[in-house]
Parts: C-alpha cells; structure tokens; sequence
C-alpha cells in the first residue's frame, strides 16, 4: 500500500570503467534519470529533482501534487518500506559502489519527510 517503486531502470550498464563513487552517481543521473525528472513516479508524486550530494549520496527530490497525497506519504512511507523492495537494480548498485540513497519528499516548498538508506542496510 502506497510503496513508491522506484523503477529506474538501475544499470543496465556496466559501469566497471568508472572509479569513484561520485562518478558513478553521475553517470546514473545522466544516463537513467534525466528522462525521468519532472514526471510522475508514483500516484500523486513527481520527481522533481535527482542530485549527487558530496560524491556520496544520490538525493531524488520528490514534491507531493497536493495535500491528500503529502500527508499519505508523510504519514506511510518509511525507510524500512524502500528497503523492503530490495534486492533490485538501485539496492545492488548502491551496495557495490558504496552509495547513501535519499529520497526528500516536499510539498509547497516545505520538506515533510526524508529517508536516507546507507548501502549496508539493503537487503541482498
């Protein structure tokens, strides 16, 4: 109930060629997530940004498309429920190239949630 899946279609690349985390932050959001900014992602949330913070953290900020749906997320999503999806393409990238995941959720331009998931804490 109201898990946001993130399908990001997480790398079919191989990404062996890239040596630092920062770089292979990079390369996710400029070959996987470029396209998905500014779309609908989930039932009432839209990916409004994907940034790389500090070399170490891919950051997807989220806004809410009205109050309804801030307060379900707020209130129901959790940081054990992304870890629940686990193992897929995002977990297992984020485990081998020691990436923290965040994920900040906003509506009208207040934060109401933030989740962060450091790459040990994934299920494998």
């Amino acid at each position: 109930m109201g898990k946001i899946i993130f399908l990001f279609f997480f790398l079919i690349y191989d990404l062996h060629f890239i040596q630092s985390t920062g770089e292979v932050i990079d390369f996710m959001i400029q070959q996987n997530l470029k396209d998905v900014k500014g779309k609908k992602i989930n039932e009432g949330l839209i990916l409004t940004d994907v940034i790389n913070e500090n070399n170490t953290t891919l950051v997807y900020v989220s806004t809410a498309e009205n109050k309804e749906y801030a307060d379900f997320y707020k209130n129901n999503q959790s940081k054990s429920s992304l870890i629940n999806q686990s193992p897929n393409a995002l977990s297992k990238t984020a485990v081998k190239y020691n990436i923290i995941v965040k994920w900040k959720y906003y509506f009208n331009n207040d934060k109401i949630l933030e989740l962060t998931v450091h790459p040990r804490e994934w299920n494998k």
